[in-house]
């Protein structure tokens, strides 16, 4: 009993929101339900207003519209109404993967649309710079916003076994190229590909996943850029005077929509992927996290509760 005089402060209540929200808030890190969706819109537009002028290409040099400059011009329009539309997160992931694969890999191969220099460097073997170039970087976005998932590595490997092919060309381009640029720009390509490994480092870390997705295609797109850059160094010779320098300088501009495009690809396989493994990856195993296999988070018994 307390004496008459005697008003001890009653202790304050506990909060019971607390410890939920800083769960909430590290699955939310480690698990996030829509990566990347405000930059994947960003991306679209972006990629819209880079890629539209390659559509004039034939109006300047010919004067007249060519099939490949109105392809460019829709796959421009579509970008940029898919990253300006309020579309649902799954539908906006399935139009970049769609619009990088058909204008990538397929109409690229064949010399047309804005990735047209695809076909021009590599010929028939350029569907392996377009899977590859959109397969790994998806897999370590994914794995980089996934770290303690453990499929999310499984995919990176077989994201990984998509770009073997790839990493044998460009092994066979070392051999046989005559150009040192050619040669130089093969080598950083296979490097790329060999570093995405460290994306099967621990839990604990990302793998620096968003920048060797970055490295990958911009080694990728190198590729394609060094021989046909020694080209037009070739030729730069034998220009007449009154030719316009400017007109060999097209191909270099496509070079870059691949690897706008090889961006798009990307970001939306790591969409589609994230929209269908979140809710697993929220799933901890709290017996791995107790041997060291997890990461440290934190307050285990708080896990359960933020489970969805």
């Amino acid at each position: 009993m307390t004496e008459p005089g005697d008003e001890s402060e009653p202790a304050a209540p506990s909060s019971p929101h607390k410890p939920l929200l800083a769960s909430q808030a590290l699955i939310e890190d480690l698990a996030p339900e829509e990566p990347l969706k405000r930059s994947a819109r960003f991306w679209c537009l972006g990629v819209a207003v880079a890629v539209a002028p390659l559509g004039a290409q034939p109006i300047v040099e010919d004067g007249a519209p060519a099939a490949s400059g109105i392809l460019t011009f829709c796959y421009a329009g579509a970008a940029l109404l898919t990253g300006a539309l309020p579309l649902g997160y799954r539908l906006r992931a399935t139009l970049m993967l769609l619009l990088a694969v058909v204008v990538g890999a397929v109409l690229g191969t064949l010399r047309l649309g804005p990735a047209q220099a695809l076909g021009d460097a590599a010929a028939q073997w350029g569907a392996l710079h377009a899977i590859a170039g959109i397969a790994l970087p998806g897999a370590l976005l994914f794995r980089a916003r996934y770290r303690a998932y453990g499929h999310a590595r499984r995919l990176l490997a077989m994201a990984l076994a998509l770009a073997a092919p790839f990493a044998v060309y460009m092994a066979v381009t070392i051999a046989r190229a005559e150009d040192p640029a050619t040669r130089i720009a093969a080598v950083a390509a296979l490097l790329a590909v060999g570093v995405s490994l460290l994306g099967f480092m621990g839990s604990e870390t990302t793998g620096a996943g968003s920048y060797l997705a970055a490295t990958v295609i911009a080694a990728i797109t190198a590729t394609l850029t060094a021989p046909l850059a020694v080209a037009l160094f070739a030729r730069a010779s034998e220009l007449e005077a009154e030719a316009p320098p400017t007109a060999d300088l097209w191909p270099l501009y496509s070079t870059l929509a691949f690897g706008t495009t090889l961006v798009l690809g990307a970001l939306g396989l790591c969409q589609l992927l994230a929209a269908r493994w979140w809710r697993d990856a929220r799933i901890i195993d709290l017996h791995a996290a107790a041997k060291g296999d997890r990461p440290s988070m934190g307050s285990l018994p708080d896990w359960p509760s933020s489970r969805r």
